[in-house]
C-alpha cells in the first residue's frame, strides 16, 4: 500500500501555520533522501502564501457542487485513482 505524503490544495487554503509545518516536514524527508538538493524553505513558503488568494477562487466544495449538478439533471463523469 502506498502512502500519501504530499500537500493538498485544501491544506494550502486552510491554516497556513499547519501548512508550513507539513511543508517543512516534507522538505526534511526529501533532504534525508536527497541531501544534495538545496531548498530555501522560507522563500518557498512565501511563494505558497502568495498563491493562496490566487488559487482560492478556483477551489470549490465538490460535494456541494456535485449535489447541485445532480439536482439540476447534469451528467457527471467520475474518474478514480
Amino acid at each position: 500500500k502506498a502512502t500519501r505524503n504530499g500537500i493538498r490544495v485544501g491544506e494550502l487554503l486552510g491554516d497556513f501555520n499547519l501548512f508550513s509545518e507539513k511543508f517543512k516536514s516534507i522538505v526534511n524527508t526529501h533532504l534525508r533522501l536527497f541531501p544534495s538538493i538545496n531548498v530555501d524553505v522560507d522563500a518557498e513558503l512565501a511563494r505558497y502564501k502568495a498563491y493562496v488568494d490566487k488559487v482560492r477562487p478556483y477551489v470549490k466544495d465538490t460535494i456541494c457542487f456535485l449535489h447541485t449538478a445532480l439536482r439540476n439533471g447534469k451528467t457527471i463523469l467520475v474518474e478514480g485513482a
